[in-house]
């Protein structure tokens, strides 16, 4: 049976204080199958939304097991992306910024390390397994006034003796599409033990509510091993697009469109149809606008 842990509370973290890196080491000899971190603030004058928490969470958090790392993602691409891949499974406030001084609102990021469930539910045989390699959860604190402080927790969920055999790795990569139509390659890591877990994109331009054109960052995307298109994975990316509302909540904002997209050709907590990248793997992208994407999706590998 999966629970719960939560073994590390962090120091409070003060408003205006300078850019901060810091470090947690998971100390425990139970098997981590994901971690969760949960960050509690307040904002100077009224209640932080969400966004405003979800920019000042972290730049970037990274786990390294042995040094290594295994995820590297910024909070508000996690927030997202889980939001997308776990739509009923996401914790976190609704507030439109207004209240008063000093109210407390939390809001917790999970961190998958292997397929995605729907709620907490994970997959038995992926994860970290902490007695072999150190695991160390970092954060990269940014300094902002609007938030008074912040309070971090870090917890895992982790099934009694199931240690895990593999990890699905996911760190972000940016990259600029120089022009529409595909040729823009995202490499994928290849090798026996590797596969291709799900997919996972930013585009800076989705249909938003008013759009006078249908073009979008990524028109669609297919996936290329040893240089053969294999068309069973040819994803049009306007079917990845799902509306979640306006995270600010504000009367005068129209409700808004993700700009995330993400794929997963097995159910949810499986592997079943994970595609085997045995040789040189990559995506390539149909772009519909010539701009900014990232890539995060998720490829395991034996750990």
């Amino acid at each position: 049976m999966a629970a719960k842990e939560y073994i590390t509370v962090l120091k409070d973290y003060a408003a205006g204080a300078v850019v901060e890196t810091i470090q947690i080491e998971m100390k425990t000899d139970k098997p981590i199958h994901e971690i969760y971190v949960t960050m509690t603030c307040d904002a100077d004058t009224d209640l932080p939304t969400i966004a405003e928490m979800l920019t000042q969470f972290a730049t970037t958090i990274t786990v390294k097991s042995g040094g290594a790392s295994v995820v590297g993602m910024s909070a508000i691409d996690l927030w997202k992306m889980m939001s997308q891949a776990r739509p009923a499974g996401i914790a976190a406030h609704q507030s439109d910024g207004t209240g008063a001084d000093n109210h407390i609102h939390p809001i917790t990021i999970p961190i998958p390390l292997g397929p995605i469930g729907v709620f907490d539910d994970v997959h038995p045989d992926y994860g970290l397994d902490p007695r072999n390699k150190t695991v160390i959860v970092q954060l990269e604190i940014p300094a902002d006034a609007a938030i008074t402080e912040r309070f971090y927790t870090i917890g895992f969920v982790s099934i009694e003796g199931k240690y895990p055999t593999k990890v699905v790795t996911r760190m972000t990569r940016t990259f600029t599409a120089a022009a529409t139509g595909e040729g823009m390659f995202v490499d994928l890591p290849s090798g026996p033990d590797s596969k291709l877990i799900d997919v996972a994109f930013f585009q800076t331009t989705s249909l938003q509510a008013g759009s006078t054109t249908d073009a979008t960052g990524i028109e669609s995307f297919s996936l290329e091993i040893n240089n053969e298109e294999k068309h069973l994975v040819d994803v049009l990316g306007l079917q990845l697009q799902t509306n979640t509302g306006n995270l600010s909540l504000a009367a005068s904002s129209p409700r808004t469109y993700l700009t995330y997209l993400y794929w997963n050709p097995s159910p949810p907590n499986s592997d079943e149809y994970a595609i085997p990248l045995p040789q040189k793997a990559r995506i390539n992208i149909n772009a519909g606008v010539a701009e900014a994407l990232r890539f995060f999706g998720g490829v395991s590998r034996k750990l």
